[in-house]
């Protein structure tokens, strides 16, 4: 078993029976090819997937067509031609000729009804009301979206990232714009040079120095920690005196999850945790707009658990009235 393959999933790399390897699989993003153990020497073949990584075709060594398969929508084998052993089918995944059913890791996936056998464990994100579905495979929608994870539609992390990263980035065109607006209104104004003027200028910047020492800067902090220890951290400083906005915390967030999940476990269930414990951090703050957060210190707190320990994410006010906006 490879719990780092480039594919971001745990892969079988090898199977054996009485201590003999009787096949291995070569494992890119995809899979590459499997060697049989057949009168006591390997076979390779090929694998040729379509654009939803359903396995459409095995080759041989001199790249002809062994074998070739179909499928319905949610995965029922409906055509196939040759005799080759395998496993890999629909989506990629390892079918189980026994159960009649697909293994996606946390759960197994009955292809004849469109549902899992288990309940999902992922909590699901409360804006994606699909997600909310505990035994529904990919959304009930398997001709766009896969699970194989077994936890939740790789779409679900796709939205809340992209839901956070583009909030963001229109904050940042909103303000640009705004400025930019100001700017035309006001065209620069030739000085004419004054001396005193200058001289007076200067007591005017020492003073403002002054002030803004006095002043305290708007600035917090997302991070995840387990127990006492800070695993990573963001620290955020507010960009002008109204303070911290939410969406600038929010693309904190979106950041703290791309850079945390490699971090502390490839298991995608402490994944799907991680995600969950960001989306309701993340919701959380927009309840606090238009008074803010003053309190300083951590003011929302999200759990999760891998097997070896609980892990949060913090959110922290570290000085100034944020959030008010």
């Amino acid at each position: 078993m490879d719990e780092l393959s480039p594919s971001g999933y745990a892969q079988v790399v090898e199977e054996l029976v009485g201590g003999q390897v009787q096949k291995t699989y070569t494992w890119g993003h995809m899979l590459i090819n499997q060697r049989r153990l057949v009168a006591g020497s390997y076979v390779v073949s090929y694998y040729g997937q379509d654009g939803s990584e359903n396995v459409r075709q095995l080759f041989d060594n001199s790249g002809a067509v062994t074998d070739t398969f179909a499928y319905d929508a949610f995965g029922i084998l409906i055509g196939r031609t040759g005799t080759t052993a395998n496993s890999y089918l629909y989506r990629s995944q390892q079918f189980d000729a026994d159960l009649g059913f697909y293994y996606n890791r946390a759960r197994y996936y009955d292809q004849t009804r469109g549902r899992f056998f288990n309940r999902d464990q992922f909590d699901g994100i409360s804006f994606v009301p699909q997600s909310l579905h505990k035994y529904l495979y990919a959304h009930g929608d398997p001709m766009n979206l896969l699970d194989p994870s077994g936890y939740s539609t790789l779409a679900d992390y796709d939205l809340l990232l992209w839901l956070l990263l583009g909030a963001s980035v229109a904050a940042t065109i909103y303000y640009t714009t705004k400025v930019v607006e100001v700017l035309r209104r006001f065209p620069p104004v030739p000085d004419v040079w004054d001396k005193d003027k200058d001289k007076d200028k200067e007591k005017d910047k020492e003073k403002d120095k002054d002030k803004d020492k006095k002043r305290p800067l708007g600035v917090m902090r997302v991070q995840l920690q387990t127990g006492n220890v800070n695993v990573f951290s963001i620290p955020v400083w507010a960009p002008d005196e109204r303070g911290v906005a939410v969406l600038h915390l929010r693309t904190a967030l979106h950041l703290l999850f791309l850079v945390g999940k490699g971090m502390i476990s490839s298991n995608p269930k402490v994944e799907s945790a991680f995600l969950g414990a960001i989306a309701r951090s993340s919701m959380a703050y927009g309840t606090f707009p238009p008074i803010g957060v003053s309190m300083i210190g951590n003011f929302w707190r999200e759990e999760f658990r891998d097997r070896k320990g609980k892990f949060r994410v913090d959110s922290e006010n570290l000085a100034g009235v944020n959030l008010r906006y």
